[in-house]
């Protein structure tokens, strides 16, 4: 026997990382009125995987940082999953982006 809840639903996202928030966002903006959008996680929405990851840290590649070692360690975490290139673009400019945010005024410890 499956113990939980029955949900009637139109459309369903599974999991609740960064991915699935906004599909099930999307899905909602863009369906018609009444249709019903449900999503589901492992645990608690925003809270676990790389969800978390995202939304607690600013990552930062300083120029005396080694920077493949940084690409290669957050790639193996996505196992391997992770779009390498956009991954090493992204990190490349990291710093550029810090110095934009330092620049508008934000204060990081």
């Amino acid at each position: 026997m499956i113990d939980g809840t029955l949900v009637r639903t139109d459309i369903l996202v599974v999991g609740a990382g960064p991915g699935g928030l906004l599909a099930a966002l999307s899905a909602k903006r863009n369906s018609p009125a009444g249709t019903r959008v449900t999503l589901v996680d492992s645990w608690t929405v925003g809270r676990t995987g790389h969800g978390a990851f995202s939304n607690a840290w600013t990552l930062v590649v300083f120029p005396e940082d080694d920077l493949e070692a940084v690409a290669r360690e957050i790639v193996a975490g996505n196992d391997w999953l992770a779009d390498q290139p956009l991954v090493q673009e992204v990190l490349a400019t990291s710093f550029d982006r810090f110095g934009d945010l330092v620049g508008a005024g934000l204060e990081f410890p």
